[in-house]
């Protein structure tokens, strides 16, 4: 939960499409503007001396101007706002997509490393048991009691044991650094699963029985 969190506010994917909304919200309001008459009013009040009388006389002007106003004969104007309301409507659908999509990275990614490291800890206890095969063969070899090629398929074995280590350890390796991509920073060793607290069912939700049909409405794609 923590690293899902640093993802939500450091992803800058993340943030292009929260921006995004803003954009399709304030288009949305642009257009929804031009169904509107743009209204301007003015009064002026002024005081001179009459060029007749010479007397001080007080005019006052008023004036009412309606500009940029088009007359929706055809529903244009309306079309064009309930396509920016669409068009918001698909980008906030859109940035919950790549929220969620972003969370689950993150969640699958920490149990694939968590996986690879309990993967690699077996792989340990598999080379230290093939290395003490080896020493063990090495010593019927010398008094006699194993041959050259039983020795040499042990060596095999533990070559074996060796690659899988290898590989492993570059697989947990590659694990935690797509984490910290998502993440957006290095990921603190205490955030990082262990071998000490393996995998548990119980950190995966079952899906419960009886659920209504009408849930996969809720799937981003068909939003």
């Amino acid at each position: 939960k923590r690293l899902v969190g640093q993802a939500l506010a450091n992803n800058r994917d993340l943030r292009v499409a929260l921006l995004n909304v803003e954009r399709s919200r304030a288009q949305l309001r642009l257009a929804d503007a031009d169904r509107w008459p743009t209204v301007a009013a003015a009064v002026n009040a002024s005081r001179a001396p009459s060029t007749t009388t010479g007397d001080q006389v007080n005019s006052f002007q008023a004036g009412l101007q309606v500009t940029s106003y088009e007359l929706d004969l055809f529903g244009r104007v309306r079309n064009v706002s309930n396509a920016a309301a669409a068009g918001l409507l698909a980008t906030e659908a859109g940035s919950r997509t790549a929220r969620l999509a972003l969370v689950t990275q993150v969640v699958s990614t920490w149990f694939t490393l968590a996986a690879d490291q309990e993967q690699l800890a077996l792989a340990k206890q598999t080379l230290a048991g093939r290395e003490q095969t080896l020493k063990l063969t090495e010593l019927r070899v010398n008094v006699g009691a194993a041959s050259d090629v039983e020795l040499h398929g042990t060596r095999g074995l533990l070559a074996q044991a060796q690659a899988s280590v290898a590989a492993l350890q570059r697989q947990a390796a590659l694990d935690a650094n797509a984490l910290a991509l998502l993440v957006g920073e290095p990921v603190p060793a205490e955030a990082l699963p262990t071998v000490d607290a393996p995998l548990n069912s119980d950190a995966l939700a079952a899906v419960p029985a009886g659920a209504q049909s009408d849930l996969l409405l809720r799937r981003p794609d068909v939003i």
